[in-house]
């Protein structure tokens, strides 16, 4: 918290310097921030500099020290008023108290010991006040947020103390980040948390908060003071300086990050609800995906599209990416999907279709639904900021399941076929027989022959061409090697043969199937 200001008034140069190096004022919460000889030298300081506490020697030519204080106080200051008198002025300076001064000190006999016990109660009272104030500020700007209009006396109060920290005020949203809904269930489950949010000193000395006002969870308005600058670029500089400093606070306090939208300027405390209705509807118009991000009022937004139906050949190339498909074509087709993800509503279409198949997949291999995982943990929205991360997480969901189902579904075979189907996965770029591998397994080819098609309902060389030419085809997708070296490393002598298998199996050449990216 900032110190208090402290301006000493006495028409005896050496005894402000015995004051003033009495003790560390800094260690007891204020600091002297002018001093002066001269009271209506004075009064303009104080003018200046808006002290909270004053100490004045109640005789001085010109202006005695009562007649400082009564101009003080007329003129409206929050300040607090200390006198300095001599034994023979006892009983005068006691009527002072009636002014409003709150305390009066033998001049000649402050010690260290007496002006620290001083000091520790004027402070307790003006933190007191401030607290006091500062509760008052918050409803009275609470209320105004809320459309609600406070007395003209009010107002003029709320004014005063905001024009003393700047010329111009403006309002600044801050909002914590969280994850886009990707699922349905994020929405339903409501915020986080509540956030917490203390503001510490502005980084730009023309930039000032005058008071912070708890929302919704996780949601703050601040009210801030501007001093005017020469130019619009370094208006821009303090204020974007300002809400970096306000996010980072945000950060340390939390852990979380947060975004922050900002009004322009207004040069009346009546145009609050205005500017808080101005950037509602910029923060609605703002993109879901995106962290610690800072938009100014005047920055143009596009324009809400309604979003696109999405092409159903993409969707049905998202299911038979599950069925079958590489991991290179389940990427290549979340980048087409995602590419009519344009704004908020397009992407949430997107994410349910995508949702749609994949749950759909997952029923019908008895495997949980995506709610579910997230339910039980399994799922961490921590990537569901920006789009891309969406677009992968969906990729990778994709391919997991995938491999989940196939785990799922070999778990209802025998040791031996387990074992079998490990063992082709394994060396599919071998040469492999019925009896080469039966023969690792240590049972006769015969056997295996007939255990193979008993459980899985296909042969065993058909499943060992089945693995290899799902291979063939990620190698060809990646497209670092040439359809002969591809041949070699499915298990294949000759690519005049791998070519016909290929072609056989998947219904288009090699050559074709890579144009046609599968």
């Amino acid at each position: 918290m900032n110190p208090y200001k402290v301006v000493i008034v006495d028409d005896e140069i050496l005894a402000i310097r015995h004051l003033k190096q009495l003790i560390d004022w800094q260690a007891h919460g204020f600091e002297v921030a002018g001093e002066s000889a001269n009271p209506a030298k004075a009064l303009e300081l104080c003018h200046k500099l808006k002290p909270d506490l004053v100490f004045v020697d109640i005789r001085m030519p010109v202006m005695n020290g009562l007649d400082f204080t009564r101009r003080l106080l007329e003129a409206g200051f929050p300040v607090k008023v200390v006198l300095l008198t001599s034994y023979k002025e006892f009983e005068y300076a006691r009527e002072a108290v009636k002014l409003g001064v709150v305390n009066y000190m033998l001049k000649h006999d402050v010690q260290a010991e007496s002006l620290t016990e001083e000091l520790d109660r004027i402070r307790q009272e003006l933190e007191h006040e401030r607290q006091r104030e500062g509760m008052i500020r918050r409803q009275l700007l609470a209320d105004m947020l809320a459309g609600r209009v406070p007395a003209d006396h009010q107002i003029e109060r709320l004014t005063q103390f905001a024009k003393s920290l700047g010329d111009e005020l403006l309002l600044l949203l801050l909002k914590e980040d969280r994850p886009f809904p990707v699922l349905p269930i994020m929405e339903e489950a409501g915020g986080s948390a509540p956030a917490k949010l203390r503001l510490l000193p502005l980084p730009h000395p023309t930039v000032a908060a005058v008071e912070l006002m708890p929302l919704k969870a996780g949601e703050f308005a601040v009210l801030l003071a501007v001093k005017r600058m020469p130019s619009r670029r370094e208006l821009r500089e303090g204020l974007t300086g300002a809400c970096r400093s306000i996010q980072g606070n945000f950060e340390t306090q939390n852990g979380k990050t947060a975004s922050i939208v900002l009004s322009r300027p207004f040069a009346r405390l009546t145009e609050l609800g205005d500017a808080f209705e101005e950037l509602e509807r910029l923060r609605r118009r703002m993109p879901r995906t995106g962290r610690s991000q800072i938009r100014f009022s005047d920055e143009t937004l596009p324009p809400r599209e309604e979003p696109e139906p999405i092409p159903a050949a993409l969707l049905d190339a998202a299911a038979s990416s599950l069925e079958g498909g590489d991991p290179a074509s389940v990427s290549a087709t979340m980048e087409s999907l995602f590419l009519h993800a344009a704004g908020d509503e397009a992407l949430t279409a997107v994410c349910r279709e995508l949702l749609r198949v994949l749950d759909k997949f997952r029923a019908s291999h008895g495997l949980a639904a995506t709610d579910k995982l997230m339910a039980d943990g399994r799922i961490d929205p921590a990537c569901w900021y920006r789009l891309a991360d969406i677009r992968d997480w969906f990729a990778a969901m994709y391919r997991e399941a995938r491999e989940e189902a196939e785990r799922h579904s070999t778990a209802r075979y025998s040791k031996k076929i387990r074992q079998a189907l490990a063992f082709i996965h394994d060396h599919y770029s071998d040469e492999l027989t019925t009896e080469s591998i039966a023969g690792k397994l240590g049972i006769s080819g015969d056997h295996l022959r007939h255990l193979f098609k008993e459980e899985t309902g296909r042969t065993l060389l058909d499943y060992v061409t089945e693995v290899r030419m799902k291979k063939a085809g990620e190698l060809l997708l990646a497209g670092r090697h040439k359809i002969y070296e591809i041949a070699e490393m499915v298990g294949y002598g000759s690519s005049q043969y791998f070519s016909q298998v290929f072609r056989k199996k998947m219904g288009v050449n090699p050559l074709d199937y890579v144009e046609g990216r599968g």
